[in-house]
């Protein structure tokens, strides 16, 4: 995928490319002080590294969320791939969550946009894998054009060995936007199994020490 311009990242964040929307999009201070502190520059490089999040305040676009079962399918994913008790995963877009569930058509699991909100109402856990807001930017630019595509049936039962052309599962669907804007994965241990790397809502907790579903 090539890389977006930074005209294509101000239409995203919905204003003009302009240093000053593009600050206020990252909620800085602009024109910038004469002088920046180093506290205040760590502190700024703090909010876009990888860890846990449990503040719902402090996420980010770019971050994944993590989900606990909620009923017989969550529970057998959550122990064929670990038992760490988490069965799905979104991603964080804005106001809106991008995920591949049937929250919208029912009858038909595929990638969707749903409210944020509404999702964080579910027992979650936030993950945050060190992307810049540029990349974050683009990879929720690669999710979005992707809504309507199906569920992935067929990786789900063999942990990605074999895959539905034009499919994908939740996780998937973000580690495929990692790499198609070239985000090493393998740096922050979501390599995944097999021919297909495959990586399971649980395996991205293992890589980052959550701590175990059931405890949220």
């Amino acid at each position: 995928m090539a890389l977006l311009s930074l005209s294509h990242v101000a239409d995203l964040l919905g204003g003009t490319c302009s240093a000053s929307s593009m600050a206020g999009a990252e909620g800085l201070p602009w024109p910038p002080p004469p002088t920046i502190s180093l506290r205040s520059m760590l502190s700024y490089a703090s909010q876009r590294m990888a860890g846990l999040i449990f503040d719902d305040a402090a996420l980010l676009d770019g971050d994944i969320l993590l989900f606990t079962p909620t009923d017989l399918t969550g529970r057998i994913i959550d122990g064929l791939s670990g038992g760490n008790g988490y069965s799905h995963a979104g991603l964080v877009s804005g106001t809106q969550m991008i995920d591949v569930d049937n929250t919208i058509n029912p009858t038909n699991p595929q990638v969707e946009s749903v409210s944020l909100s509404a999702s964080l109402t579910r027992k979650h856990l936030g993950i945050r894998v060190g992307l810049s807001a540029f990349q974050a930017a683009q990879l929720c630019m690669w999710a979005h054009a992707r809504q309507g595509e199906g569920m992935n049936w067929t990786g789900i039962l063999t942990d990605g060995v074999a895959n539905e052309p034009g499919t994908d599962v939740c996780t998937m669907l973000i580690m495929h936007g990692l790499d198609a804007i070239g985000f090493d994965r393998t740096a922050v241990g979501l390599q995944g199994i097999g021919p297909g790397k495959f990586v399971s809502p649980n395996r991205i907790a293992r890589a980052f020490h959550a701590p175990s579903g059931s405890t949220l």
